[in-house]
């Protein structure tokens, strides 16, 4: 009888199984063409430290736009879209950032961008934009040889210089 019981509910558990089924996991790979961030899967941390500089010393108050591609994909207009994981910090008072990315879960530093804005006018002085691409950031990788899942911590060096508008 127990052993009949046992089986009668493992059919059950089965058929319960493939009725709900967790395809909602693949929905990011289908979209972005790139492997879905899922419970127990390898990830890295991100830190941003770097200094932004004018004519006349460093400069408070720069955005600095963390953004990595996540991936592409084509639009009902068959127009191909990119998406991309964004995230702002702010440089203090002395033109410095010191940040941990949040909501990163890559275990690779690829098609990683910092976009620099002046967003604060003419508080600081009025300074152009610009763009770090990964050839112009210090990217150093430090592995964490202690966890099999953290794979360890990227750090994303940089300094800027911006010239006044």
């Amino acid at each position: 009888m127990r052993a009949k019981l046992q089986s009668l509910f493992n059919t059950i558990a089965a058929a319960l199984l493939s009725l709900l089924g967790f395809e909602s996991c693949n929905g990011i790979e289908i979209i972005f063409h790139k492997t879905p961030a899922e419970y127990g899967m390898p990830h890295a941390d991100y830190k941003i430290i770097g200094k932004v500089q004018g004519e006349d010393g460093p400069i408070p108050g720069i955005e600095v736009k963390y953004r990595r591609l996540l991936g592409t994909h084509e639009g009902e207009d068959g127009q191909m879209k990119e998406y991309w994981l964004e995230q702002s910090f702010y440089t203090d008072a002395e033109g410095k950032i010191d940040q941990d990315v949040s909501k990163e879960y890559s275990t690779s530093a690829d098609d990683i961008r910092l976009e620099l804005s002046d967003v604060d006018g003419a508080e600081n002085g009025e300074y152009e934009n610009a763009i770090l691409s990964e050839d112009q950031l210090d990217i150093q990788f430090s592995e964490d040889k202690t966890s099999h899942w953290h794979k360890g911590t990227y750090t994303i060096g940089f300094e800027a210089r911006l010239n006044k508008k």
